[in-house]
């Protein structure tokens, strides 16, 4: 697991200058950086597997592209047929799960990896937030098509990331960005800057 006393926000230099987070009067910008994040590999159609990860996590494994399961401290994200992120809301909850899973799991086909130390995620909400993403993404988030519980994988400003919405005012959406450190500098000052040309 990685340290996170050790680690610095990828957004630091912007934090220091002022202009993250940067708030609109109907886009806002937030950065969690030192969230829990864990890949989890398996077999859906193993139905232990999915039991026991249902009941180390209190919440229902999503099953189908894009699903998404939201509790109160973490959620699971689908990635693929037979891969999973698990988002804890702190780095320091990833061994204790890491090891409740594998206490449950024993002897079964599968596979975990921390991955917290090289991921970082924004958020984007507001009124606007749709419009903002919008700009630097094909993938059509308006939320008739794009709903909470709904991730996708997309290319926004340039950055490969895994977009998800998270909350169900359609007023003021909420959107979680997960990308990769070294690109979250660039990915957020693409978004100050389009958020600044939207009235």
């Amino acid at each position: 697991m990685s340290d996170s006393t050790l680690l610095q926000s990828p957004l630091i230099e912007l934090e220091k200058s002022g202009r993250f987070q940067w708030v609109g009067d109907t886009i806002e910008l937030h950065q969690s950086p030192f969230m829990g994040h864990i890949r989890i590999r398996g077999d859906l159609s193993n139905p232990l597997f999915v039991e026991k990860i249902e009941q180390a996590t209190a919440l229902p494994l999503p099953a189908s592209c894009g699903g998404v399961s939201l509790g109160e401290e973490l959620k699971i994200i689908w990635i693929s047929p037979e891969e999973w992120l698990l988002v804890l809301s702190s780095e320091s909850r990833v061994g204790s799960m890491i090891d409740r899973l594998k206490t449950r799991l024993e002897g079964e086909h599968i596979a975990f990896a921390d991955t917290s130390g090289g991921q970082t995620v924004i958020r984007v909400s507001g009124e606007n937030a749709i419009s903002l993403l919008s700009r630097g993404t094909t993938l059509d988030l308006h939320e008739s098509q794009f709903l909470v519980g709904s991730s996708a994988q997309s290319i926004l400003f340039g950055a490969t990331v895994l977009i998800v919405r998270v909350n169900s005012n359609h007023s003021t959406p909420l959107f979680e960005l997960y990308c990769r450190r070294s690109f979250a500098d660039d990915l957020a000052r693409r978004l100050i800057d389009s958020a600044q040309l939207i009235k």
